[in-house]
């Protein structure tokens, strides 16, 4: 049956008539208003759709939006001279519309649905993670009138608040009633919804003091959920409550705390999610409360979901970049049957139109992740919407006047700035961090990438950016100008290192060149102080790439040039994968910041960029390359005649001399070297710590010329002056050759500690060039161990990083040659160790039975050998050559080679090819 009228307060609605009366006086509202207003008050104090509104008003029909609003105002204004704005239509933005004020049903029984059950929800899901929390809870409001837990969407507050309803309704025996706030608009339909809630009778006018007289006896525990948006009315009730009963205890669950005498804040933290970076198997992971969580979500969803040791390292990363909330966590657990996590993790920056899969259940708020945000950005002031957005800039921590400095200008004072930033704070939007001297700020991730979408949406976006790369760039220029200690430069590095990131990557975006170039030229600094070398590189080459070539002031070339001779050399010191063709890399961009140089008349910046292009052409083993360069350092330093360009002339010619197997001359040039050295304080201006730098260049020449003993120590000395210098990229230069020429006199464990320092060095500062030459060493110190040599074995299938690398393998064990590098040292035959790959080659055609083709490749790795007085290719060449004789079975011819070679080299110390040359002998 339908109801004949309904009242409320001096108003009757009649459905039947379509009237509506006030104090008996039919009122000016339309039937198409009144079937809108039947609609709400059969359903009051609950949300009605908008569909539903223009279903009820136009049936049958399509009628656009602004009809519905039309009719709305009508009724509002209708409804306006209720005393005390009693009687409201009110907005639920995004859902709809609400009736709120008492209303009573005159006539026969309703048709519409029956009240809600206020009855206390039943939790579902598993609690994960929250025992402590609980525990703590349950204490807080034993001891506290009023609790609020309070934290940002999501986070769990509701779940946690019933499950300590029912731990105090079982343990103290007290009444609990939950009241979902949820939908409520006003002071009214707090009132109505408590009213309904605690199950009283009547039809009051003052509903809040007839709540407050039936509570003034009773015991009880009001459990108000989800305040945040009506948090001033719930407060105000709450503090009447609580001040005019003696038995009314309060747990509220909101985004921001309510502020009232007595209040005990319950802040709620995310679940406990891996660090950063951590490595994790099956077993380990299911330690930690998100992942427990996402498995027990994905295996509802998948029952082929399971965490394993593949997948859980990634799914400890997609846990803690949701922050730990747990609205996140089940939204992305949501996906498991369609998405892997990888692919879930690739996709976490576009997370808002991803993670949308809540249950159908759920509040409106909870099934997407964009709801639950939008929740708590709605209901922000202007103002604070403001700053918000604007704080989207900050990709992770920043201090108050960071804020000020970005979010402050014409329209907003700086201490409206702070107000804001309390409130976004109070309002769980942001985190507050007093671990250091000072205050600073963070959003958790899915705000920060919230707020940066409103603000790219919004027309402030190019204005907010700009401001923040002008911040980042000062900030960076006071670190650059600051007299302190290397540790302190090194903490406000990495204070700045992700907002340089984010002003670059706008600055990219935007294709703001210059700024990108003053950006990467104020970087220089941390780029050395943190390890972010090979960033840096990548940032530097897309940058170079965006500059116009005839839109230049000098200001800008001054820029280019820097940005180009750092680049090359981090280019040079890391050795990246990524550009693959790097050694040319370093030549382009060492070339123009050269020709720039020249241009601006930077002797310094050429002098740099000169010792780059030599050392790149090292390493590509370019020995055309490396005498021009060479030749020019010279030059210059010669034009400069200042002994520190000389000391590195010196050392750099002495490696053009080296490579062009020069040695005693080679020799000379280190020992020049070092007497400059000893004359002035050592630098690093070739990127390396000059003297152990010269040192092991030195080591290698004396002995490859038979000054075996000699060149260890020189070796040991160059070990122990880098360890004290401390400086990682010449210690770890000085590791890797320490491991080869140790590996070339078998002195196998002194060589097995240097690999393991360089390869300590390499994973500790994620160097991938250094990286690239470790499994090399591995196989090496293998293949030498038990007294084994370079002798006797088939090619090793193996691909060198750089060309210089080749060449070093192959000195260290034959089985390192390839046919490819043969044809490279063909045209070179006075390359240091071109004797080591004709005999590396030799070697491969003995063991292979071809002994033709080993004899004339061993023949001629003899001949270089002699004629270039390398006594240590030589000693080996020989001995390859006695091997062949032995399976020639000509025992004279081997005792002609050997002897000579025993009686030359009576001692065996640095060099344990001779012990070898004795062992052939006796078996003759």
């Amino acid at each position: 049956m339908s109801v004949q009228q309904f009242t409320f307060g001096p108003f009757e609605l009649d459905p039947m008539r379509l009237e509506l009366r006030r104090d008996g006086v039919r009122l000016n509202v339309g039937a198409r208003a009144c079937r809108v207003l039947v609609a709400l008050v059969e359903r009051s104090g609950q949300v009605v759709t908008q569909q539903e509104l223009l279903a009820a008003g136009w049936s049958g029909l399509h009628v656009a939006d602004v009809n519905l609003r039309v009719h709305i105002v009508a009724l509002r204004k209708a409804l306006s001279g209720g005393a005390d704005g009693t009687f409201d239509i009110t907005t639920v933005p995004r859902e709809g519309y609400v009736f709120a004020g008492p209303v009573s049903p005159i006539g026969a029984a309703m048709s519409t649905p029956p009240p809600l059950s206020h009855a206390i929800p039943r939790q579902l899901t598993t609690l994960f993670g929250r025992g402590e929390a609980l525990a703590r809870l349950g204490d807080a409001v034993a001891q506290h009138r009023i609790v609020t837990i309070v934290g940002p969407g999501g986070i769990g507050k509701t779940a946690l608040a019933l499950a300590a309803i029912a731990e105090h309704a079982d343990n103290a025996g007290t009444e609990c009633v939950f009241v979902d706030l949820s939908t409520s608009v006003s002071s009214l339909h707090i009132e109505t919804r408590l009213f309904e809630a605690l199950e009283l009778d009547g039809s009051p006018n003052d509903v809040s003091t007839y709540i407050e007289r039936a509570l003034s006896r009773r015991t009880i525990l009001l459990v108000l959920d989800n305040c945040e948006h009506v948090i001033g009315h719930v407060a105000a009730l709450v503090a009447s409550l609580t001040s005019r009963t003696g038995g009314v205890s309060i747990l509220a669950t909101s985004r921001e705390p309510l502020r009232v005498p007595g209040e005990r804040i319950f802040p709620l933290e995310p679940l406990d999610c891996p660090p950063e970076g951590a490595v994790l198997t099956g077993r380990s992971a299911m330690a930690y409360a998100a992942i427990q969580m996402f498995a027990e979500a994905a295996g509802r969803r998948s029952l082929a979901f399971a965490v394993d040791d593949a997948n859980a390292s990634l799914l400890g990363e997609v846990c803690r970049r949701l922050d730990g909330s747990p609205l996140a966590i089940e939204l992305a657990a949501a996906t498991s049957d369609t998405m892997t996590i990888s692919e879930l993790a690739r996709r976490l920056d576009d997370r808002f139109n991803v993670l949308t899969r809540g249950a159908r259940t759920a509040l409106p708020k909870h099934r997407t992740l964009q709801a639950a945000v939008d929740w708590s950005y709605d209901a922000l002031s202007a103002e604070e919407a403001l700053v918000m957005r604007r704080l989207g800039v900050f990709p992770a921590r920043f201090a108050a006047e960071d804020a000020r400095s970005i979010v402050a200008d014409e329209t907003l004072s700086g201490d409206g700035v702070h107000h804001a930033l309390a409130n976004l704070a109070a309002k769980s939007l942001l985190t507050v961090d007093f671990s250091g001297e000072n205050a600073s700020f963070r959003f958790l991730e899915t705000m920060r990438v919230y707020a940066r979408l409103k603000l790219l949406e919004s027309e402030d976006a190019a204005a907010a950016y700009a401001r923040f790369m002008d911040h980042t760039l000062r900030r960076l220029g006071a670190i650059n100008q600051l007299e302190a200690s290397k540790e302190d430069i090194r903490r406000r590095h990495a204070i700045i290192l992700d907002d340089w990131r984010a002003a670059h990557d706008w600055s990219v975006r935007s294709r703001d060149w210059h700024t990108a170039l003053r950006l990467m030229a104020g970087a220089i600094g941390f780029s050395q102080s943190l390890n972010v070398r090979v960033e840096y590189v990548h940032r530097a080459i897309e940058t170079l790439r965006m500059i116009p070539r005839d839109l230049q002031t000098e200001d800008a070339l001054w820029l280019e040039m820097r940005v180009c001779g750092h680049a090359a050399q981090m280019l040079l010191d890391t050795q990246p994968p990524d550009p693959p063709n790097f050694i040319d890399c370093i030549g382009s961009i060492a070339l123009r910041a050269l020709e720039l140089s020249k241009r601006l008349n930077a002797p310094d910046h050429q002098m740099s960029a000169l010792v780059t292009l030599t050392i790149g052409a090292l390493t590509g083993a370019n020995v055309e390359d490396l005498e021009s360069y060479g030749a020019g350092v010279f030059e210059l330093a010669q034009r400069l005649k200042d002994s520190d360009s000389f000391r590195t002339a010196h050392y750099l010619n002495g490696y053009t001399k080296y490579y062009r197997s020069e040695f005693g001359a080679a020799v000379r040039d280190c020992d020049r070297a070092l007497d400059l050295a000893a004359q002035a304080q050592p630098g690093t201006s070739i990127a390396f710590d000059h003297v152990p730098s010269v040192r092991v260049l030195r080591s290698r020449a004396l002995w490859i010329r038979g000054e075996f003993v000699s060149g260890l120590d020189e070796m040991d000395e160059a070990h122990r002056i880098a360890l004290d210098g401390g400086h990682v990229p010449t210690v770890a230069w000085v590791a890797w050759c320490g491991l080869c020429v140790y590996l070339w006199a078998g002195l196998i464990e002194k060589a097995a500690e240097s690999a393991k320092l360089h390869e300590q060095l390499a994973r500790e500062y994620r160097n991938p060039g250094w990286s690239r030459y470790v499994p090399s060493a591995h196989e090496a110190l293998e293949r030498l161990r038990d007294g084994r040599r370079s002798f006797d074995t088939a090619p090793i299938d193996w691909m060198p990083h750089v060309p210089s690398h080749a060449d070093m393998m192959t000195s260290i064990h034959c089985g390192f040659h390839r046919p490819v590098d043969l044809h490279r040292i063909e045209s070179a035959p006075q390359h240091w160790c071109a004797s080591e790959h004709f005999r590396g080659a030799g070697e491969h055609h003995l063991t292979a039975g071809r002994m033709i083709e080993a004899e004339t490749f061993i023949s001629r790795a003899l001949s270089i050998s002699q004629s270039r007085a390398a006594a240590a290719w030589e000693i080996r060449a020989t001995l390859s050559l006695a091997r062949l004789r032995v399976r020639q079975q000509q025992s004279s011819a081997v005792r002609a080679l050997l002897e000579p070679l025993v009686e030359r080299f009576p001692q065996f110390d640095g060099n344990a090819d001779l012990a070898y040359a004795t062992d052939i002998l006796a078996a003759c």
